[in-house]
């Protein structure tokens, strides 16, 4: 096989069905953060491991069950000690065959894989499974100084886990919020929209609709702004709030 072949096949196993699930997972993903080229190339190799660690399994199960009902062979063994080049001489129609259906199968389970974060869920649960182990063992008495794992972080911003994912957990509430700002004063609404920005940028702008309103510098009954110029609709920043409490109301 020669040089460009090599760099072909190297394209083809690792960057390519990586590529394809880090952007599916891009596009779905509401973490703003700027990532550097070495995270993005391992977050590209980590998903095209996955995606042929499950590939070969199917291969194998595939060529095992073609066997035992058909009395067929895909030759599976042949592609490892023949390489890809000559096992498609050797074997032209299995070649074809098998080459097709990877194919196939790989754009389908890089696009899938990124969509669902597939190796982020399965990472997340090995932490959660050890970290939950750690800590039950830490109650008994001989194992009581065992430190516990160092807690584990969400990639998105908290403004997206407390406004948008914590409500997709029931497709049945919305966030309203009750706004205590800097200078007093007291909104109370339904979030309408708010900007996906990293945690360290400290302000944020957000919008607010059916909002109700209390002044502090003069306090009087609850005034209802829908009543008002803008239809109750408040766009607020979050460098004014002093403090910020969700409430997730069924409609």
């Amino acid at each position: 096989m020669s040089v460009s072949d090599q760099g072909i096949w190297f394209f083809l196993l690792l960057v390519f069905p990586g590529f394809l699930s880090y952007r599916a997972a891009l596009a779905r993903s509401p973490d703003p953060s700027r990532r550097s080229t070495l995270w993005q190339l391992a977050e590209i190799a980590e998903y095209s491991i996955y995606i042929h660690l499950l590939g070969i399994a199917l291969l194998f199960l595939a060529s095992v069950a073609l066997d035992f009902f058909g009395g067929l062979s895909l030759h599976s063994v042949e592609i490892v000690t023949l390489g890809p080049a000559n096992f498609l001489t050797s074997y032209p129609i299995e070649g074809v065959i098998t080459s097709i259906c990877y194919t196939t199968y790989v754009v389908i389970a890089a696009v899938l894989m990124g969509l669902y974060k597939a190796p982020h869920a399965v990472a997340s649960g090995l932490s959660n499974g050890f970290d939950f182990s750690v800590r039950g063992l830490r109650h008994l008495p001989l194992l009581s100084r065992i430190p516990s794992p160092s807690q584990s972080f969400p990639d998105e911003p908290v403004w997206y886990k407390a406004f948008h994912e914590a409500a997709q957990a029931s497709s049945h509430v919305r966030p309203e919020l009750y706004l205590r700002m800097k200078s007093g004063d007291i909104y109370y609404g339904e979030l309408a929209s708010y900007a996906l920005l990293p945690d360290d940028q400290i302000e944020k702008d957000f919008l607010i609709r059916k909002a109700l309103y209390v002044s502090a510098t003069a306090p009087r009954p609850i005034v209802n702004l829908e009543n008002q110029a803008g239809g109750g609709t408040v766009l607020l920043n979050t460098s004014n709030v002093e403090s910020i409490q969700v409430y997730y109301v069924p409609f």
